[in-house]
């Protein structure tokens, strides 16, 4: 058998056969993509206020849950005291609560936040309590937004491969032992290095500042160790950098000690507490101000050069 084959020829537009042209007669060329959608807009839903639970859609302005790209508002226009239960676990960007009122005071428990910032704060001394865990989705900024006797504090665990920024926007540079805590109560598992910005104080145990190597010091700040239930001693597994002429000050609040990978940077070391051991080498080279109240400081790196002054403040 003979089979014959048949090529069948296009006329491109100058008559001559060849390949077909594309954007001519019946082949046309293909029309621009086709825009790409806007990026995703944050909106801001504000809860309606008074205690509730989250998931209940009546209880936000709209009737609209926050989503993830959000951000979620609990504003106080008076004086009160809310308690939000997270019934199912949440995804927004950022949750803010904002106070008014001497005695304010939001407290959230249940189920876990997803978000990466937080901004708590307002006047009248008020308080923000959170005992959700909390799981990073982005390097994190939690701000206490400035005033005296302002709280934030955690008690559950926080996790993620993100770091934090705690700041306060006061100005200023060493808070006093009654306010602008924030409290890191329970064992946290983010992997990030932590910054402490502006003037503010932690609370913390030996787990508080996750997995990461560096706790950086850009501002006046106080680490408070043991006390709130946590009668054990503290060993940070991070090394300390105090930046510039900022002052860091170490507080026991028990019968504990304190125990630090170590110390770097040129910022000034008051250490108010029993002792404080450093287990790797430091490169610090400020001054350490060792109070008299009973305190020590052992070295165990080799390469320690910071000066240690013993006594009373200088001046």
């Amino acid at each position: 058998m003979i089979v014959v084959q048949y090529r069948h020829a296009v006329k491109t537009a100058t008559g001559r056969e060849g390949h077909p042209v594309l954007g001519r007669g019946r082949n046309p060329a293909p029309g621009p993509c086709p825009p790409c959608p806007p990026p995703a807009h944050a909106d801001t839903i504000t809860w309606n206020g008074g205690s509730g639970e989250w998931t209940n859609t009546a209880n936000w302005v709209g009737g609209v849950l926050p989503g993830s790209n959000d951000i979620a508002r609990f504003e106080f226009t008076v004086a009160a005291t809310w308690n939000i239960t997270v019934g199912s676990p949440q995804t927004i960007d950022e949750l803010q609560t904002i106070h008014v009122g001497t005695g304010t005071a939001i407290t959230f428990t249940g189920s876990k936040l997803r978000l990466k910032n937080i901004t708590a704060g307002g006047s009248g001394r008020p308080t923000c309590t959170i005992w959700n865990d909390i799981e990073l989705t982005g390097d994190a900024v939690f701000d206490k937004m400035a005033e005296e006797k302002n709280h934030l504090h955690f008690y559950g665990s926080i996790s993620g491969n993100y770091g934090i920024t705690i700041k306060n926007r006061e100005t200023g540079f060493y808070p006093s032992i009654t306010g602008k805590t924030v409290g890191l109560f329970t064992g946290n598992s983010y992997t990030g290095n932590t910054t402490m910005k502006g003037n503010v104080g932690i609370y913390t145990n030996s787990a508080s500042f996750g997995a990461g190597t560096t706790v950086t010091v850009n501002g006046g700040a106080r680490l408070y160790y043991g006390g709130k239930g946590n009668d054990n001693n503290v060993a940070l597994p991070q090394y300390f950098n105090i930046l510039g002429a900022n002052v860091m000050g170490f507080y026991r609040q028990d019968n504990v000690d304190l125990t630090l990978a170590g110390f770097h940077g040129s910022g000034t070391i008051r250490h108010y507490g029993r002792g404080i051991t450093l287990t790797a080498d430091s490169t610090h080279t400020g001054w350490i101000e060792v109070r008299p109240q009973g305190g020590w400081l052992r070295v165990n790196g080799t390469t320690a050069s910071a000066n240690v002054w013993l006594g009373v403040c200088r001046t």
